[in-house]
């Protein structure tokens, strides 16, 4: 089995309090791996620290079997790793176009100086408009001021902004959050679509989605992994029904 992600005894506290414990996790490449617990589980820290922007206390991280424990965010992404975020980090002030050519221009290594103008580059355009459309936004958009979108609109170009990098491994924060039940429905389907093609570890509170997506689900209450299963493990579970899925079950 070939692994994207490998995560050994993962610790991570803030003086007495221990967001992940013992964390080991092993996803392989093409999987969607679902992680779910109740709020203060350590879900978004446990992302936080795959990404490199918070270094865990102990424990180990690895990426296509390469220790990354100590890389920085940058140097993930370069080897494929992109995240959304809860909270939109969108520029708002920017079109969807600029947005999208932002994070390109930032994947290529490199700053465009002020001689090479971006917005004349057709190549960078032609990029920023496949990647909303792969993202599930119409072309029409491009040119659209962000803050002129709706929520559902601006969590969809967080997506396409993380695709535009061409990431082998996308970590993903709650990406329903806020979206009415049409626009959940339209991004369950583009996670869905991308299945198999990128390894995708998903935090999500919406557990439909969760059940239709997830390949495998791991469940963390405290920072610990209390179960590990396919969706129809996880809901046959009496541990995870009683002690979080409840009437979802």
């Amino acid at each position: 089995m070939s692994l994207a992600l490998e995560i050994r005894n993962l610790q991570k506290h803030f003086g007495g309090l221990h967001a992940t414990r013992n964390l080991s996790m092993e996803i392989p490449r093409g999987e969607l791996h679902a992680i779910i617990g109740p709020n203060g589980a350590g879900k978004t820290t446990l992302l936080t620290q795959l990404s490199g922007e918070l270094r865990p206390s102990s424990g180990s991280v690895f990426v296509n079997g390469r220790d990354v424990t100590k890389a920085p965010p940058h140097k993930r992404a370069a080897l494929g790793v992109a995240r959304s975020f809860q909270i939109t980090t969108l520029v708002k002030d920017m079109t969807v176009g600029e947005n999208v050519i932002l994070a390109l221009i930032a994947n290529s290594g490199h700053a465009y100086r002020f001689w090479n103008r971006y917005d004349r580059n057709a190549g960078l355009w032609r990029a920023a408009s496949e990647a909303i459309t792969r993202a599930g936004m119409a072309p029409n958009l491009l040119h659209r001021r962000v803050a002129d979108l709706s929520h559902g609109e601006q969590r969809l170009l967080e997506l396409a902004i993380a695709l535009a990098r061409d990431p082998a491994i996308l970590l993903l924060d709650e990406p329903m959050a806020g979206l009415g039940s049409e626009e959940s429905r339209a991004m369950t389907r583009l996670l869905g679509s991308l299945r198999g093609r990128r390894t995708i570890l998903l935090v999500e509170h919406d557990m439909e989605a969760v059940f239709e997506l997830a390949d495998r689900i791991t469940v963390l209450v405290r920072g610990e992994v209390v179960a590990v299963g396919t969706p129809g493990e996880i809901r046959r579970n009496e541990e995870v029904r009683e002690a979080y899925l409840g009437e979802e079950a």
